[in-house]
């Protein structure tokens, strides 16, 4: 008897792909860019957003014209079982780096706004717990708790931006390019793993239902969210300027709902701002567990991710705790020349040779044609993983 396999639909996938182009971005991104480019990192921003997009887009036809290949297939499929371990083993890199870093600027960002005092060792242990929880579940549990809280994060977004457009000085974003092409080059040279968070979505592949244009529907989502951030960046330069203590250990979100003065005659405004985006950012990291169990699951092939899932989130406290202890330490790791690399690799040049090789390779099977024997083969060890995990909780 053949197993269904738990799925998203295709509304869900677009909610997780825009939480995921915006939430983490809104924490820290302005302010390293005005660090690494000043002014002109809007430029560094557009260039990588583009990129974004195309991934993206390719990723979503990957989706609908192979709706029965997962992405875990699809690698074996398209690089062999030892090239597919190598790319996983990257994207496991990549996303426990990833999620790491995230949780070091969650920590500054409640220290700046909230709780400069809490023992972070201590406050960190329940949100490792809960995002390596849902890492464990259906990727349906993640995609039903984001479609529950895109609502409200669309609502505080479109708050925050009215209170920061009231008075913003638009005119103290320029002068741009006063330096030329070297600070955008710069930018782009060091800070790829700031940018993405395509890869993340790759778990979707053979996991999606009802993809009908979506295409269209995913490349519409991150443009959508590319076009905030660079809003909201705007808005921090125009507001701030090249502020040393904001570009160095500045938080954007925090700092502008504080302290801009729109914001002021609500009170503390800035608390709801804070609970509604970090239910995203949570969504987010959570995305990343999921990633990074999958990706280490499949290269020691194991099917009880709930071992897995304890181990990484242990690696994930140990790294936030001794690698990143303070959040200018997150600025240098990601700008690190390995993490330069590792990111540049798994997040802008491994979709576009997945495409490519996929097409390839799946040139003569028709497309959305696929036997029910290569169907039961695409699915068979994700739905073991998924079905084993079920049955011991």
């Amino acid at each position: 008897m053949q197993i269904k396999k738990p799925m998203i639909t295709s509304r869900q996938f677009i909610i997780l792909a825009f939480i995921g182009g915006i939430v983490i971005k809104g924490l820290m991104l302005p302010s390293v860019m005005l660090r690494v480019s000043g002014r002109d990192g809007l430029f560094v921003m557009a260039i990588y957003f583009v990129l974004e997009i195309i991934n993206i887009g390719l990723f979503c036809k990957l989706i609908s014209d192979y709706p029965d290949k997962t992405f875990f297939t699809m690698l074996e499929d398209c690089f062999g079982k030892a090239g597919g371990k190598i790319i996983l083993m990257l994207l496991l890199t990549a996303a426990l780096v990833k999620f790491t870093l995230n949780l070091s600027e969650v920590k500054a960002f409640f220290a700046i706004g909230m709780f400069a005092s809490m023992n972070w060792a201590v406050m960190i242990i329940p949100v490792l717990i809960l995002c390596f929880a849902i890492s464990v579940k259906s990727l349906r549990v993640l995609g039903r708790a984001a479609e529950i809280f895109f609502p409200f994060i669309a609502v505080s977004i479109v708050l925050l931006m009215l209170i920061l457009f009231r008075e913003v000085p638009l005119e103290n974003v320029l002068p741009l390019l006063e330096e030329g092409a070297s600070p955008i080059k710069e930018g782009i040279i060091k800070l790829p793993m700031w940018f993405g968070d395509v890869i993340v979505l790759a778990v979707a592949l053979g996991n999606v239902k009802n993809t009908k244009r979506l295409v269209l529907k995913g490349v519409v989502a991150r443009t959508i969210s590319s076009l905030l951030i660079m809003a909201f960046s705007v808005a921090l330069f125009s507001s701030y300027g090249n502020i040393i203590p904001l570009v160095k250990y500045g938080h954007n979100i925090t700092t502008l709902t504080q302290y801009n003065l729109g914001s002021q005659e609500f009170g503390r405004f800035d608390l709801i701002i804070y609970s509604v985006w970090m239910s995203g950012v949570f969504i987010k990291m959570a995305m990343n567990c999921y990633l990074a169990v999958r990706c280490a699951a499949r290269i020691i092939n194991v099917v009880n991710y709930k071992y897995i899932s304890a181990v990484l989130a242990a690696a994930a406290y140990i790294l936030s705790i001794f690698a990143v202890p303070a959040i200018t330490d997150v600025y240098e790791l990601s700008t690190a020349l390995w993490a330069r690399i590792i990111f540049s690799a798994v997040e802008f040049l491994l979709p576009v040779v997945l495409f490519a090789a996929a097409k390839i390779k799946y040139s003569g099977s028709g497309g959305k044609k696929h036997t029910d024997g290569e169907k039961a083969a695409g699915e068979s060890a994700d739905i073991k993983g998924e079905k084993t995990a079920r049955e011991r909780q």
